[in-house]
């Protein structure tokens, strides 16, 4: 590790990467950072091979964790001593800051639960809030905020004997703390109270008296303050005053601490403008709510995201100062037109920002647009510590008001999403204040969005990357994409010394990536990094910076958010790599067989479990869990191990297999193992490490190649008919049956389908469909293929590739009437034909009469009365293409009752039948009759499928069979198979299950 005088210092060099997920190497070490401890280090590693998982443990693997600090402060241009509670807090103990350190050293008395560090911060260091870390050569702790400024630094004292000064404590419950100074006549002194910009628990409420004891300032929680207590008065008198401290709810602990700022202090509460242009440097303005006169600031505009403003002369400064947008479209600023004519802004993307100076002011602007376009737009005031309560209005042109808002969910800042009508080509953008005030302060910015413009963001889950040397660890990414779906390339800045990234990119479509860290040397080593991504195929390039989770400090200053520590540690007790047979290529519902190799280093003895980690988000599907729709990871839909590996003693190899699933995209995957060390009791992992990433493209174990033409001559009716022909493509080993079909037709015209058996590879596809059906040209059919290749799981398919076939429909032969006809040749299509009711309806492929699937209805139904293709007339004698006898299954899950109805030439139940007392209804079930009247045919619910066989002539006379309602009545729901109709009922032996 560094010697402790010598400063933190960031690096921003990256070295140039290859692959698929981002992978951080360490190579050579740089110069002047040997550690005081080496030779106690290399005696740790000769005494390596007498331990076991026990000594493991106990060997300091844990990075250190901060859970107190004796200051909240630190002083630019002198020292802080400051004392440091946690755990793993040595050997080697040294604070990291995102800027340089003077010097630091270690305070005797040092244990590994508490250390005190005397630091010196140089001239330059950046006034605000930052984060403090630990490090030490196991690792680096979690941050805590700190304020850096010029003020001296102490702990509680009853009284102050000099001003300006900081002071760190805690509130106990119900406990008013009193500081006490000497103040002089025409004395201006601020009272500042550090908590929640701190990450304390404390509601501060701070009160200053006058020296007979009268209040004459106080501040409650200010929003301004991110909740924390600031007022500031002249003193009227000499004199010695009072401060009064306490939380607003009286309630205390270790967790309500502060740092209490006392002088004549300056704050900046707002920067005006919010933001500005990416490359374009723009003089800014600091606020203060407290003081009207402005001091000039800048901003670094080298890359876009939220940077904090800063001053020349930050002397009398504290407090964290306010962040600047840095956008990477126009930033424009308001301005007064002699004319009194609007001001013009470009296109979106754009932002205006401006002040409302005076009462009752309304600023407006016009915007060119685009008819139909989504546009977004956000206002920025309050969020901004402005104290605008704004309305925004859009109108069009001629003065109509076409949106309007004044607050949203969690903010009072206005903003709203708008659809451009058609023929609009401008509006109008207003904003005003909810209350007409106005003033210096009452700073805006306006922001225009393009929906329809390619974005995204990035998130880390973690602050904080502990990396073994010899080894590595994984930084996960997400993305979050806004139209852009293309790859994204990802760079590391401020990489430590020796610490390589040795892959970049982040795959086209994919919602994650896999950053590796590796170090290649025992030597400690720590530094702050951050990771950017670049849309690799938008011009102008569209840079965004990964970041944290929003929290109270980070809300304050974004820019933290983007902030990742990362250290290297001592080694790792096992190691880790795998080999995949083809790394190219996963193919979809076939299993991947894959090598690992363990490495133990000698002595190392605990059980090692291997786990999967891989850049799909995990699939969730909605299951029903006590009649609740909840939902649970759908482990079918997901790359993932077949089993958990453990590898026990001295196990070092283990082949695996890698279950892919048959609908997974078409996109390169990132894959790793990652091996887990267990203690003992198998209850924790003592260490994990990554083997390497692999980034795998998917691809289909079918491919379908056309022999024939791509457009052929298909009969409606009976008569010779054209077919596509061709051949199935299969990967190697997949020999599963395979259905080659048509999609993308008209409702009205059923798929063709044709099986190939699994040994086989020629396909010949007839396509026919049922007289009568329309002629004419079908142009963009897609032919493809699909398999079942997982046992017991039909409903998992593989599709394959699809060829755009087309497709002239002849009339044909009528046919001759059949004597069996089925009602649902096509259950997919002929459910969704069922489309009124209340109840959902589906295909169950896990639960069947006969063929493929039943059909699954919820209550209470699913109907139509006018069934296409149906209209078969009912006769006592049927003749050609007319019927008499009805075959069908049922089964029901709860409930009382299960119903089929029969519509009769346009009717439901008795209405206008030819055979009196008619009810076209059949139940079952100890309920009553459904819908008023129905033929009973079982008082016992079929819990199980029973086959029904009636004769609808004798139930009903002669009527003609329009639709049908598959009706579950109550319960959970109804499964329906098999439904048939025959002229005889010896017709029916042909379907005999």
């Amino acid at each position: 590790m560094e010697s402790l005088n010598t400063a933190v210092v960031r690096t921003a060099t990256a070295s140039p990467t290859r692959g698929g997920t981002l992978m951080l190497r360490r190579g050579h070490e740089r110069p002047n950072m040997i550690s005081r401890t080496l030779p106690l280090r290399l005696l740790g590693c000769l005494l390596w091979g007498v331990l076991a998982v026990a000594a493991v443990a106990k060997q300091g693997y844990g990075a250190p964790s901060i859970s107190k600090l004796s200051v909240q402060g630190l002083r630019i241009a002198g020292a802080t001593r400051v004392v440091i509670d946690g755990a793993e807090l040595l050997p080697n103990p040294q604070i990291v800051l995102p800027f340089p350190v003077a010097s630091q050293e270690l305070q005797p008395g040092a244990t590994a639960s508490r250390v005190e560090i005397e630091i010196v911060l140089g001239e330059g260091v950046p006034v605000g809030i930052h984060q403090l870390r630990l490090a030490t050569d196991s690792g680096i702790s979690n941050s805590r905020p700190v304020g850096v400024d010029y003020l001296p630094q102490s702990l509680l004292q009853e009284t102050l004997q000099t001003l300006p000064a900081a002071l760190s404590g805690s509130v106990v419950a119900n406990q008013s703390l009193r500081i006490r100074f000497s103040g002089k006549r025409g004395q201006r002194v601020v009272i500042d109270v550090e908590a929640r910009r701190l990450g304390s628990a404390l509601d501060p409420v701070v009160r200053l008296l006058n020296p007979r004891g009268t209040q004459f300032a106080w501040s409650p929680p200010r929003p301004l303050v991110a909740g924390d207590a600031r007022c500031g008065a002249e003193l009227m008198e000499d004199g010695e005053y009072t401060i009064v401290l306490h939380d607003r709810q009286f309630r205390g602990g270790a967790d309500r601490f502060f740092r209490l700022k006392v002088g004549d202090l300056q704050s900046a509460d707002l920067v005006f403008p919010l933001g500005v242009q990416l490359g374009k440097p723009a003089a800014l303005e600091l606020l203060t709510v407290e003081r009207s006169e402005p001091v000039s600031a800048t901003v670094d505009v080298s890359q876009a995201g939220t940077r904090p403003a800063r001053v020349d002369q930050p002397l009398q400064f504290t407090g964290a100062f306010p962040p600047v947008l840095v956008s990477d479209h126009a930033e424009l600023l308001e301005q007064q037109r002699d004319d009194g004519a609007l001001q013009e802004l470009t296109a979106a993307p754009v932002a205006v920002n401006g002040r409302l100076t005076a009462p009752g002011e309304e600023d407006q602007f016009v915007l060119p647009v685009t008819p139909g376009s989504k546009l977004r737009f956000d206002v920025r005031a309050r969020r901004a510590g402005s104290p605008l309560d704004g309305v925004l209005t859009l109108r069009s042109v001629d003065g109509k008001q076409l949106a309007s808002n004044d607050d949203r969910p969690a903010t009072s800042d206005p903003g709203l999403d708008f659809t451009v009508p058609a023929g609009t080509t401008r509006i109008h953008v207003a904003l005003t204040d909810l209350q007409k005030r106005g003033g210096s302060t009452f700073v805006y910015r306006v922001s225009v969005q393009d929906l329809g413009r390619p974005d995204f963001q990035l998130a880390l889950s973690t602050d904080r990357v502990n990396i073994p040397a010899d080894a590595g660890q994984l930084i996960e990414v997400r993305v979050n994409r806004q139209g852009y779906q293309g790859a994204i390339e990802l760079t590391v800045v401020g990489l430590p010394a020796g610490v390589e990234v040795t892959s970049k990119m982040i795959a086209a479509g994919s919602r994650r990536g896999l950053v590796k860290i590796t170090a290649g040397d025992a030597k400690p080593v720590h530094g702050l990094i951050s990771i950017r991504g670049r849309a690799t195929d938008v011009d102008p390039p569209l840079w965004r910076t990964a970041e944290l989770a929003e929290n109270p400090i980070s809300k304050l200053q974004p820019w933290l958010r983007g902030e990742l520590a990362v250290a290297v540690g001592p080694p790792t007790p096992i190691s880790l790599s795998w080999q995949i047979a083809d790394p190219q290529v996963l193919l979809r519902g076939m299993p991947l067989t894959v090598q690992a190799q363990l490495t133990r280093r000698e002595g190392v003895q605990g059980d090692v479990r291997l786990r999967l980690q891989t850049t799909q988000i995990m699939p969730r599907k909605k299951v029903k869990k006590d009649k609740k729709d909840v939902m649970v990871d759908d482990l079918d839909r997901a790359i993932r191990l077949a089993n958990t590996p453990l590898l026990s003693g001295d196990t070092k190899q283990a082949e695996l297999q890698l279950l892919v699933p048959t609908d997974l995209a078409d996109r390169d995957w990132g894959l790793t193992l990652v091996a887990e060390l267990l203690s003992a009791d198998k209850k924790t992992v003592v260490q994990s490490v990554p083997a390497e990433v692999f980034s795998v493209q998917t691809r289909s174990p079918l491919t379908v190649e056309l022999a024939s033409e791509a457009k052929i001559e298909a009969k409606a009716g009976d008569g010779e008919t054209g077919r596509f022909a061709g051949k199935i493509v299969r990967a190697s080993g997949f020999d599963h049956p395979v259905t080659v079909t048509l999609a993308a037709l008209p409702k009205e015209y059923p798929a063709p389908k044709v099986v190939v058996a699994g040994d086989k590879d020629e396909f010949s596809l007839s396509v026919r469909f049922p007289y009568g059906t329309k002629a004419g040209e079908l142009k963009n059919v897609k032919l493809f293929a699909t398999a079942a290749p997982v046992d017991k799981k039909e409903n998992l398919l593989v599709r394959s590739n699809e060829l755009t076939v087309e497709l002239k429909v002849v009339p044909g032969e009528k046919p001759p009437g059949a004597k069996l006809l089925s009602l649902a040749e096509d259950p997919k299509k002929w459910i969704s034909y069922l489309s009124k009711g209340g109840g959902k309806i589906s295909l169950e492929l896990g639960d069947k009469f006969s063929g493929d699937s039943s059909i699954k209805v919820t209550p209470d139904q699913r109907y139509n009365e006018l069934l296409p293709g149906l209209g078969l007339k009912i006769r006592e004698n049927p003749a050609e293409g007319e019927y008499r006898y009805l075959q069908f299954a049922w089964k029901k899950k709860g409930g009382q009752s299960i119903c089929l109805q029969l519509n009769h030439d346009g009717n439901w139940g008795p209405a206008e039948a030819a055979k009196p007392g008619a009810k076209f209804r059949y139940h079952s079930g100890p309920g009553p009759e459904c819908y008023g009247a129905s033929v009973l045919i079982d008082k016992q619910l079929p819990e199980e499928f029973v086959l029904v066989t009636r004769d609808l002539f004798a139930d009903f006379g002669e009527f003609t069979l329009t639709g049908l309602a598959l009706s579950p009545v109550d319960g959970e729901f109804g499964l329906f198979d098999h439904l048939f109709v025959a002229r005889q009922a010896s017709d029916l032996e042909a379907v005999k299950p």
